[in-house]
């Protein structure tokens, strides 16, 4: 992690002062009775022409790469490249080569495709392949991710991932398959006073699930209720990608906040249900909910708080989240400066 944080110190300042430079840092902090971490520390240096990413992960392989978003670019066409970075430092390292393209034809129709080969000192080549279609309100997403090269055909043993979504003026409805994990997501759009997204798995192998659902009332989040953004969490969560993405908390979704979440986790069952309000002239958000625990015949309930402020100093602008629940006596915080 240290050499690349250096790498990535010095790139930063060997770039000119009068560079239109955009610098991101995330970090998650958790504490709890047993352990104080840093679980994940993101840092993007970036301009119009390159970017830099590192993701440190821990308990994972961090992740470092460099991306050429517009080698090609005008109002139709698309080309771009990425060389990844993940691993630790050992053996288990992989270094990814990453090209895409993607065209707009005319108002309705957008193509766009991704390939990629990962290496490793451990493993003969993989590669993969993605891509995405959209026409009028209609988007599709499938890729594979085989274990071989793909000159020597497609197997069973492939990772196969694909969704579709159907997206009219108001809605937007997606179904997705991951391996063995099955998505379905639904949610509202273009709606003044009212949002809400709703989105599920289950795993067919381990019995696993996860819910959300969240609603925003009154002045709602209309970038985070919007088709592009139901596009985007729908191929994240269903076409993993190698770079970790932060969604925001609940309390940003609207004047009033509505969350209910459940999961189960190798027969462990966790669910949650939460309201949140922005208080006074966007002073501060706050979320008060009640989590609880199913295990071994055993049910547990405990409050839990979240507390979420932004902020804008020129061109620095930054927010924090903190959250605690008190069954597990465990606290959280995730904090974004942006320059």
């Amino acid at each position: 992690m240290k050499k690349i944080l250096v790498f990535l110190a010095i790139v930063l300042m060997a770039l000119p002062l009068t560079a239109q430079v955009n610098v991101t840092s995330e970090s998650t902090v958790k504490s709890d009775s047993n352990v104080y971490n840093v679980p994940v520390q993101k840092l993007e240096i970036s301009n119009n022409d390159f970017k830099i990413r590192y993701d440190f992960k821990a308990g994972g392989p961090d992740i470092a790469g460099v991306f050429i978003p517009k080698i090609i670019s005008d109002s139709s066409n698309n080309l771009g490249c990425a060389l990844i970075k993940t691993g630790d430092g050992n053996k288990k390292d992989q270094l990814v080569t990453d090209l895409w393209a993607n065209r707009t034809w005319g108002k309705k129709l957008y193509t766009g495709i991704e390939v990629g080969r990962i290496v490793g000192p451990t493993n003969k080549p993989w590669d993969f392949i993605v891509s995405k279609v959209s026409y009028g309100p209609f988007t599709a997403e499938g890729g594979i991710l085989a274990y071989h090269p793909l000159t020597d055909g497609i197997n069973s043993k492939d990772a196969i991932y694909a969704w579709a979504a159907y997206h009219p003026e108001h809605a937007y409805v997606a179904l997705g398959k991951q391996i063995n994990t099955y998505w379905a997501f639904v949610g509202t759009k273009n709606l003044k006073k009212f949002g809400n997204l709703t989105f599920g798995n289950y795993d067919t192998k381990t019995n696993n699930f996860w819910f959300k659902s969240q609603t925003g009332l009154g002045e709602i989040n209309q970038g985070f209720f919007s088709q592009d953004m139901y596009i985007e969490a729908t191929s994240y969560l269903v076409v993993p990608p190698f770079f970790y993405k932060h969604f925001s908390p609940l309390t940003t979704k609207g004047t009033y906040s509505i969350k209910m979440e459940g999961r189960r986790t190798n027969g462990v069952h966790g669910y949650e249900v939460m309201g949140g309000q922005i208080i006074g002239n966007n002073i501060l958000q706050l979320g008060v909910g009640i989590n609880s625990e199913y295990k071994n015949d055993k049910l547990k309930l405990g409050p839990a708080i979240e507390l979420y402020k932004s902020w804008k100093i020129d061109n620095l602008k930054g927010s924090i989240e903190l959250r605690h629940d008190f069954l597990y006596q465990a606290t959280s915080a995730y904090i974004t400066i942006k320059y």
